[in-house]
């Protein structure tokens, strides 16, 4: 599955970033499952951002639910700066996706009240 959409940078981007970071950047996500096996991978790019994520998932059967494990490397080729730019994505990718976590949280309780 591939998705595109702008997304607003939400962390404060010092000075010396500011100008390899823009405050909307869009990304191209690409998500694969291998449903026997349940594992996957995430791949993200940043149009215009010399940035790239990857993430390895497992999906783990527990009783009554499920446990999504997510495995994150963040790279970012910018010479001198790239590591602390890596950091401040790392950062920011990791408040959206715990808010993402809370919403669908909300959201498949809502589903699941309805089959009770």
């Amino acid at each position: 599955i591939v998705t595109q959409r702008d997304v607003d940078i939400d962390i404060n981007v010092p000075a010396f970033a500011r100008k390899f970071v823009p405050d909307v950047v869009t990304l191209i996500q690409t998500d694969a499952w291998d449903r026997t096996r349940k594992t996957g991978q995430l791949d993200i790019r940043f149009k215009g951002v010399p940035a790239e994520v990857h993430c390895d998932m497992t999906l783990t059967d527990h009783g009554d639910h499920a446990i999504l494990d997510l495995r994150f490397s963040v790279q970012v080729r910018v010479p001198m700066v790239g590591d602390k730019l890596a950091g401040l994505l790392a950062r920011d990718l990791k408040t959206k996706f715990q808010r993402d976590a809370r919403h669908a949280e909300q959201v498949m309780a809502q589903i699941a009240e309805r089959y009770r």
